[in-house]
């Protein structure tokens, strides 16, 4: 374990190969604190992804016949010639068209301006970073972009709740897919956000070294977050609007209930098609909703049964009483799950179930427990 008692923040390190050397940090300054905190403290790690993500992703520096400039010892690649590279000029274009009309919230840029001076990284890069997500998910971009992005990639949610689960509490499952060849899963951290507002709540963002957005998370209000891409290739997607990792963590600062985090996606302006499943342990609600620019579908409610075509499948929400779930490759989690929930769902079940139908692509499985007690802490 490592504690870094010299500021108000506190960064743990599990120091186990096993668990990738998971980093928990508790961040509790300001936003450009927090984010040079993260850099500080996680230097080595944060420009270890940003290498291993932009020397696969953005640069081809093989194919354009560059040396890959190492980070170790001076500024990394400062010179390069931009201009020549269609992927440096996608994520400028993303990032300047996002920001200037203004879709990303100040706090935020002022961490990811704190995240590059303490790692020692261009502020484009962190830029570049935030806006990745938007851009591999939308139609029109990403082919502008990269070949890398070619596998069809999902994710899988589920939540269980009253009989489904042993002690009756409400349980989430989050598998991420991504590029595992891009290795972001060897970089991953715990974000602990306590604000400096009493207002607003603590929360926990589930990420990458270097990565502010949130992809899961919750808060001590008892609300869960988790995401799927379910419509990558819609011809309605958009950048022009609020990159939903930032809209996570805007709901889980400000939501103390179901109804207000739904409304957080739901008055945003959205970008591409995306599947939320929002989840209350606190009102034993979970439900959900298909994004896109235009509209927010749903609640889906468990037990619920709507498939939902798409061009990679079919998105189907299930009819196992007290259990929602939607994924990709859904027939297999289908199966997974009628198969071990008259065990009762907990936390080796759910593990269980995380190993069985994750995908070739899996880069991350979170499980989250909230219960309904207040006084009762989370998982």
């Amino acid at each position: 374990m490592i504690l870094d008692e010299s500021k108000k923040s506190m960064h743990i390190s599990s120091g186990d190969n096993r668990l990738n050397n998971l980093h928990v940090l508790r961040l509790n300054g300001s936003p450009f604190e927090n984010g040079y905190y993260i850099g500080r403290v996680l230097k080595k790690e944060v420009r270890s992804l940003y290498r291993s993500l932009f020397g696969h992703s953005l640069f081809h520096l093989d194919r354009l016949g560059l040396p890959f400039v190492s980070f170790e010892g001076g500024s990394p690649f400062c010179h390069l010639p931009i201009g020549k590279h269609a992927d440096f000029e996608v994520l400028d274009e993303a990032y300047n068209r996002i920001n200037k009309q203004g879709f990303i919230p100040e706090e935020y840029k002022l961490e990811m301006r704190g995240l590059a001076i303490g790692a020692n990284l261009p502020l484009d890069w962190v830029h570049w970073m935030h806006v990745l997500p938007t851009v591999t998910e939308n139609e029109e971009w990403r082919p502008r972009f990269s070949d890398v992005f070619e596998a069809p990639t999902s994710c899988s949610m589920v939540a269980a709740m009253g009989d489904a689960t042993k002690d009756g509490e409400l349980w989430t499952l989050r598998i991420l897919d991504w590029e595992r060849k891009l290795g972001a899963q060897r970089w991953p951290v715990v974000l602990v956000y306590e604000p400096l507002n009493p207002k607003d709540n603590v929360s926990v963002v589930f990420s990458y070294a270097g990565y502010l957005g949130c992809i899961s998370g919750f808060n001590n209000k008892g609300i869960s977050f988790l995401e799927q891409g379910w419509n990558r290739y819609s011809k309605t997607a958009t950048i022009d609007g609020t990159p939903f990792p930032f809209l996570a963590r805007e709901m889980l600062t400000h939501a103390s209930t179901q109804d207000e985090a739904v409304s957080v996606f739901r008055d945003a302006q959205r970008t591409n098609d995306l599947a939320y499943l929002i989840a209350s342990g606190r009102e034993s609600r979970a439900e959900i909703y298909l994004t896109n620019k235009d509209s927010m579908e749903g609640p889906h409610l468990p037990g619920h049964v709507l498939e939902a075509e798409y061009d990679l499948g079919i998105l189907r929400f299930n009819d196992i009483p007290n259990v929602l779930f939607s994924g990709m490759y859904d027939n297999v989690l289908n199966e997974v799950l009628r198969s071990r929930v008259r065990n009762g769902f907990d936390l080796d079940e759910l593990m269980r179930v995380a190993v069985d139908a994750a995908t070739s692509t899996a880069v991350q499985a979170v499980i989250t427990r909230v219960p309904k007690d207040p006084n009762e802490p989370m998982q």
